[in-house]
């Protein structure tokens, strides 16, 4: 849905339902991309004096919590597609009226609570840490709109 405006409605037999487990492969890239971006942000906070030597790869923590319910921890993506717990989550659709359409739901908290407590909070330590964070901007500026909040600014500063 990168590329929702917030309006367009879906053809549901087109779309997934599992939110996780038919990750697309774009989707994937986007998942390692993130991946890297918080990697950087620990290291900025190292740089910065932070002693913690863990591993903060998004693949080491998933094994590391549910590695009896992962069938292919191969990678960091078939740790995601095929992880038992995560088959549970699903995409919250809602019907469009007068359509057979429907429109991912916006107030849950993939867009309400995953964003302000979660991107906020790791852009915030990354402006501390001067590390760049290009995906965890766009991605907080795309959410922003469609739950008409300001939390960055245009210029990559958080106004929220």
């Amino acid at each position: 849905f990168k590329d929702w405006d917030g309006k367009k409605s879906f053809d549901p037999s087109t779309l997934p339902v599992a939110i996780y487990g038919e990750m697309t492969d774009a989707s994937a890239k986007v998942v390692c991309d993130l991946d890297d971006e918080l990697v950087a942000i620990t290291e900025g906070l190292k740089a910065k004096g932070w002693t913690n030597k863990d591993d903060f790869r998004f693949r080491k923590c998933v094994l590391e919590n549910y590695l009896d319910q992962i069938t292919d921890s191969s990678d960091t993506v078939t740790c995601i597609r095929t992880n038992k717990a995560f088959a549970k989550h699903k995409i919250p659709y809602q019907k469009v009226a007068g359509t057979n359409d429907v429109v991912p739901v916006i107030a849950h908290k993939f867009f309400e609570t995953d964003l302000p407590f979660g991107l906020v909070t790791f852009k915030d330590i990354a402006l501390l840490c001067g590390v760049k964070t290009p995906l965890i901007d766009d991605i907080i500026l795309w959410n922003q709109k469609l739950i008409d909040k300001e939390y960055i600014a245009e210029d990559g500063t958080l106004t929220g």
